[in-house]
Order: C-alpha cells, then sequence, then structure tokens
C-alpha cells in the first residue's frame, strides 16, 4: 500500500471515529432517557431488556474514552478495530432492545429507529456491510423465534424492516463513500504543491508553511518541539550500483518507515531533498524524542534492504541528528533546523547509523 493510499486510509478511520464520537454522546443519553420512560411506563420488565440496556450504555460511554484516547495518540490501528466493534455491539443492543420493546407494547417505533440508525450511521466497507446485515437478520430471527417465540407475522415484519434497511444502507454507505472519496481527492489535489511526488510525504515547502503558525503557537503553549533529520548512509553508492529506479523504491521504502513512525496527528514527516528526511515532533522530551530517532532507525534497519556499501552493514541504515527545544522570541525553526544538521553531521562522522543529539552519540 502506498503512502497516499495509506493516508486515504487513516482518513476514512478518522471520519468513522468521529462518527462514532457523536453518535456515543447521542446514544448515551438516548439509553438513559429510554429506560427512564419504560420504567414509569411499566411497559417492559424482562431481564434481558435491563441487561441489554445498561450494557449498551456501558458501551457507549466505554467507546467515547477508548475512541477518544486513540484519536488523541493516533493509534489507528486500534481506532479502526474499535469503530467496527463499537458500531457491531450497538446495532446488536438496538436490534434486541426494539424486538423485546415491541413484545411488551406492540410499538414498532424503536426497531424503525434502529434500521434508521442502521442506514445513516455505521461507516462500513461493502464487504463489512454485507456481513453486519445477514448478521443482523439471522441474529433477529433468532432472537424472535427461539427466546421470545414471537409469532411469524411478526417474524415476517421484521425480516421486510430489515431488509428495506439493509437497501437503503446499502445506497447510502455507497454514496457517502463515494463523497468522501472525493473529498479526500480535492484535498490531496489542493496540498499536492506541499508534498514530495516520489514518497506522498510533505515537503520542505510545506513544513514551511505549517512552521510559521506551529512555532507561535508552541510558544503560546509552552510545548517543547523537536527535529530529527534523517540521511540514508551512502545512498551515492546505492545509487551507481542499482541505479535510479532501484534507488526511488529504496527511497519509498524508507519514507514509509518514517510516516508509520511518526503515528501522531502532530508528527510531521518530510523529505527535504535527495536522501534527507526530517521529523518534527511537539511535547515531546528530550528523552522521547532520542527513543523516537532509534525507533525510526529500528524500523528502516527491519527492512533489510540489501546495500551496495557493506563499511557499516549489508542493509540499507540511517544516521540521524536531532535537536530540542522550547520556541519563544528568542529562538526561530532556522536555528532549531541548523543545531540538528550538525547533529547529522557528527553522527556521520561518527560511523554512521546512530542518532546524535547534542554531543552525545546513540545506538553505537
Amino acid at each position: 500500500m502506498s503512502i497516499r493510499q495509506k493516508k486515504y486510509a487513516e482518513y476514512l478511520t478518522t471520519w468513522n471515529c468521529k462518527r462514532c464520537l457523536y453518535s456515543g454522546k447521542i446514544l448515551a443519553v438516548v439509553f438513559p432517557v429510554l429506560g427512564v420512560l419504560i420504567f414509569f411506563m411499566k411497559e417492559t420488565e424482562t431481564a434481558v431488556f435491563w441487561a441489554v440496556l445498561i450494557g449498551a450504555e456501558v458501551i457507549q460511554l466505554a467507546s467515547l474514552l477508548a475512541i477518544s484516547y486513540m484519536m488523541k495518540e493516533g493509534m489507528r490501528d486500534a481506532m479502526s478495530i474499535v469503530y467496527k466493534l463499537y458500531y457491531a455491539l450497538t446495532i446488536l443492543s438496538l436490534v434486541v432492545l426494539s424486538v423485546s420493546e415491541h413484545r411488551q407494547s406492540g410499538s414498532l417505533i424503536l426497531l424503525v429507529g434502529t434500521m434508521a440508525y442502521y442506514v445513516f450511521v455505521p461507516a462500513l466497507s461493502r464487504k463489512e456491510q454485507k456481513v453486519s446485515a445477514y448478521a443482523i437478520m439471522v441474529i433477529a430471527v433468532i432472537y424472535c423465534i427461539l427466546i421470545f417465540d414471537m409469532g411469524v407475522r411478526f417474524v415476517v415484519d421484521a425480516a421486510i424492516v430489515f431488509a428495506a434497511a439493509v437497501i437503503l444502507g446499502s445506497y447510502s454507505q455507497d454514496n457517502m463513500r463515494y463523497k468522501e472519496k472525493l473529498k479526500s481527492e480535492l484535498k490531496e489535489k489542493t496540498i499536492s504543491s506541499e508534498h514530495d511526488a516520489l514518497t506522498g510525504l510533505m515537503n520542505r515547502w510545506g513544513l514551511e508553511k505549517q512552521i510559521e503558525y506551529l512555532w507561535p503557537y508552541c510558544a503560546r503553549i509552552n510545548s517543547p518541539v523537536g527535529i530529527i533529520e534523517i540521511d540514508i548512509d551512502f545512498f551515492k553508492k546505492y545509487n551507481d550500483k542499482f541505479g535510479h529506479p532501484e534507488g526511488d523504491k529504496c527511497l519509498q521504502k524508507v519514507a514509509n518507515a518514517i510516516h508509520d513512525s511518526a503515528r501522531r496527528s502532530s508528527d510531521i514527516a518530510v523529505r527535504t531533498g535527495g536522501e534527507e528526511f526530517l521529523v518534527f515532533v511537539q511535547n515531546m522530551t528530550e528523552k522521547e524524542i532520542i527513543k523516537f530517532a532509534l525507533m525510526i532507525r529500528d524500523k528502516v534497519a527491519e527492512l533489510k534492504i540489501p546495500h551496495a556499501c557493506d563499511e557499516i552493514s549489508k542493509y540499507v541504515t540511517v544516521s540521524m541528528g536531532a535537536a530540542y527545544t522550547y520556541p519563544n522570541e528568542k529562538n526561530n525553526f532556522q536555528q532549531l533546523y541548523e543545531e540538528a544538521d550538525r547533529a547529522l553531521y557528527k553522527a556521520k562522522d561518527s560511523g554512521r547509523n546512530c542518532v546524535v543529539c547534542g554531543d552525545v552519540v546513540y545506538g553505537k
């Protein structure tokens, strides 16, 4: 998967999680209100109903906390799993509640509301949507017949409502995905001048535009910032032996490793030119920046890209220079960049395949 495809997938995951947050906030209020209304109307007193209602409320609150934390920390892989699990459990809860309520009161309002939720709220892929649709229908039929021994008429009516919801949901989801893809492509075209065509990372021009507002913002909130400057060791020799097309593939693989390491939404991964990269980080201590840099170095080593020059390793390695400061009126990004650049040269002079921060060499 290319960086552009990854960015689109990450965009969809973030978008879906935002929908989960909106859904969770609304249902976290709706479920208690529903419980209070039914309690005072004394429409149902089944243990299953109350157990599912309480469980559904716990799911909403737990999901709100989990997704909020994961979005803040940039845990995209975990976010994708959690939002799918959230939708599955929420829809299952709604189906059980709506069937239970109908058994007691004869009302279809909650059932129709459940299907409306299925049509408009979940943002799933086509495959996930088909699986969820079949699962809902099977579970609902089993629940109606085996648990409550409900009549054939209700089962048929419920199946028709479910089928209609599946058809409408399919149309709604396709339309939704199409619109979001157009938005993503439009956004990509708008910012294409700020990104490197080969690797998909931000370029130097894009970084400078970001720094224009990030530096004063970090100074205002007293947040530390850092730069990790990265250089592929002996890349010219790699190109000389394997050729420029292979060199481009090597650059893309290294860029992917850097991008996958910079997981937080505040991390900015940049290709500054040639075989040189940079990561701008916020709100990290000096120790955390060094640890982060060593992690990037290890991820590049794990790629095991054969190198033409085996002075250091038979695989491609990187040298890194790190710098750290608190932004204020007396310093600027260029000074921090020059400090990281000096550290990078020291890393090269120290045998390469290491990280230098200040005058200390790490990873040798």
